[in-house]
Order: C-alpha cells, then sequence, then structure tokens
C-alpha cells in the first residue's frame, strides 16, 4: 500500500513541477526516500521541507528525524541496509498507531545490530510507555553504556530515575480504581 502511494507520488512529481515546490509533497518523498532504504535523499528532502516550512509545527520532529537518519546511516552497509528499512516500517507503525508492530521492528533491529545505541533508546521509550519497568531499564541501562555522550547519558539516566515514580503512581492510580 505505500510502495504504491510512492510510486504515485513519484508519478506526480515527475509531471509537474508545483508538486516538486510543495512542502507536503517533498516530505512525502522523504518519506518514500526511508522507506526504499535512501537515508542520503531522505535526508535532503527533509532539509528542504524544513526550508520550505520553516514554521512547521513538526519541525522539531523532523530535525530529530534528520539526527536518526544520520545516525543510521553511519551502521555498516550490511547491517545498515537490514536495520534502516525497519526503523522506516517502525516509523510508519507509529504514525499508523499501530505501537505493536512498531515494537516488533525495533526488536528485530535489535536483533541484528545488537551495540546500537539508538535502538536501545527506541526500546526503552516503548517498554517505558508499555509500563514494562524491568524491560525499560535494561534498554536504558544499555542505551547508557553505548552511548557516551554526556547529554545521552543525562536523558537516560532522567529516564532510569523516574521508572520507579512512575509505576508506583500507575499502581496507585490502578488501586484507588479497584
Amino acid at each position: 500500500r505505500f510502495s504504491s502511494a510512492c510510486a504515485a507520488l513519484q508519478n506526480v512529481k515527475s509531471a509537474t513541477a508545483t508538486a516538486a515546490a510543495s512542502a507536503g509533497a517533498i516530505f512525502n518523498l522523504a518519506n518514500c526516500a526511508e522507506h526504499n532504504n535512501r537515508p542520503d535523499e531522505a535526508m535532503k528532502l527533509l532539509h528542504r521541507y524544513l526550508e520550505l516550512s520553516p514554521k512547521a509545527l513538526d519541525a522539531a520532529r523532523v530535525t530529530q528525524r534528520i539526527s536518526e537518519l544520520e545516525t543510521l546511516r553511519a551502521l555498516p552497509n550490511q547491517t545498515g541496509s537490514q536495520v534502516r528499512p525497519l526503523y522506516a516500517s517502525a516509523n510508519r507503525s507509529i504514525e499508523e498507531r499501530q505501537y505493536d508492530r512498531a515494537l516488533t521492528d525495533f526488536t528485530k533491529a535489535a536483533d541484528l545490530a545488537p551495540d546500537f545505541a539508538l535502538t536501545r533508546w527506541k526500546l526503552g521509550l516503548f517498554q517505558e510507555a508499555f509500563g514494562n519497568v524491568a524491560e525499560a531499564r535494561k534498554q536504558y541501562t544499555r542505551y547508557r553504556e553505548l552511548d557516551t555522550d554526556p547529554a545521552a547519558q543525562g536523558r537516560a539516566d532522567f529516564h532510569l530515575g523516574m521508572l520507579d515514580a512512575k509505576k508506583e503512581a500507575y499502581d496507585a492510580e490502578v488501586s484507588d480504581a479497584e
């Protein structure tokens, strides 16, 4: 379904110069490039999207996505060519609110590249959101070990510190509801 939408969008892009100048079309072409494992093209298109729409409500998310694509691009060829499509699929699943599918894709990515910090971060966020405190702690701890950037470690420490408090608050709310 997504592939056919990409093909149709590519035909529109070829047929009219207006589509090439449309921020929405550029954004969707970036999604297609990412889906087709072309991170360099996706990043270029996302930069173009931000140029066309510097005040877009999703500008911070797009900037984060560019950063993630740069990180994914740095993976070795064989591993990267397997992990990048999983990230593209997971991102589409998140947009479609298919969180179990996204979690499955990120888990597969972790199996393929167990020392890739970004995947551990994503898995930590998912496990935290699902209330799986032990698994979230495991993923954040692994992320912290893999990413030596102090800011990244600080983010992990923040989440690690909040896990027990969130779990206690959740348990108290469930208890009150019962």
